[in-house]
């Protein structure tokens, strides 16, 4: 007898107790379980120290916004800055809202800008052409909650300076992580494939109905900006369903513009992709 003939020998009796054994012993019958009535509340955690908003200088970053939201009471605020340090360029143009709202202002790295023309709390940058931005750019919103005393555009990045404390500032990247294309780099259009038609060295010549319509909703959003959402639930055995209520946080943010606030409670992106789906059993 070989190896193999007798480990299958032992495979086959070994299974047999198994079962022998089973029959006397692992008969548990029918689950005396109950579920639960009640459900204890799940304390929450990381919202009960509030020691930060008593700091000079933070930040937020959180799922619950694309837009990142800073808090200073300095005096001075720069963006972009030390690009060069990465091998990259500072924003090339800028843009922002004048004569009452009938107006935009093209601003080239280097041009003077007057922060007393703004009708509106944001400025609008981008880097087409920019040293190092050879395939794609990115352009950004600064949102503002206080008017500038001062402000500049050039090689060493966005530049504020205020009367008193700078406030709250949120910065958003206005189509979130996708890159539209630098002139002459149009990968998908050349390639046959779905383009989002975004130019943006045509920019600073006048900024897209479109892309202003974009801005100034986020302008709305962005006065309230959530920073804690807190999950309970309930069971509905009858239904076989779950409810799922979201009780959300947000700063309020009034500017020196007036801007209208638009509250909104966010819902998680894949939950909202699959709700476009008639047969996803979920409602609102």
């Amino acid at each position: 007898m070989n190896i193999l003939s007798l480990l299958m020998i032992i495979s086959f009796a070994t299974i047999l107790i198994a079962m022998a054994y089973a029959q006397d012993t692992a008969l548990y019958g029918e689950p005396k379980g109950k579920p639960s009535e009640s459900i204890e509340r799940i304390k929450p955690v990381g919202y009960t120290d509030k020691d930060w908003k008593n700091s000079d200088f933070y930040f937020i970053q959180t799922e619950l916004s694309p837009a990142t939201l800073y808090f200073s009471k300095t005096k001075t605020l720069t963006f972009f800055a030390n690009m060069a340090d990465y091998g990259l360029g500072a924003p090339t143009f800028a843009s922002y809202i004048i004569d009452n709202g009938k107006s935009q202002k093209i601003i080239k790295s280097g041009d003077e800008m007057n922060p007393k023309d703004m009708c509106e709390c944001w400025i609008l940058v981008w880097f087409a052409g920019a040293k190092g931005w050879d395939n794609w750019d990115s352009p950004w919103v600064v949102y503002l909650q206080k008017r500038p005393t001062t402000m500049k555009l050039d090689e060493n990045g966005l530049s504020f300076d205020f009367a008193d404390s700078a406030g709250y500032v949120a910065l958003l990247p206005l189509y979130g992580y996708y890159k539209p294309p630098q002139k002459g780099k149009e990968y998908l259009s050349s390639h046959g494939l779905p383009s989002k038609n975004i130019k943006t060295w045509e920019w600073s010549d006048n900024l897209p109905s479109n892309v202003l319509a974009r801005i100034r909703y986020w302008a709305m959003v962005l006065r309230e900006f959530p920073i804690y959402c807190e999950d309970s639930f309930s069971i509905n055995r009858t239904n076989d369903s779950v409810i799922v209520r979201q009780s959300f946080q947000w700063i309020s943010i009034n500017d020196d513009w007036k801007t209208p606030h638009l509250k909104l409670a966010p819902v998680s992106p894949p939950l909202a992709q699959v709700s476009m789906d008639k047969t996803f059993p979920v409602k609102f």
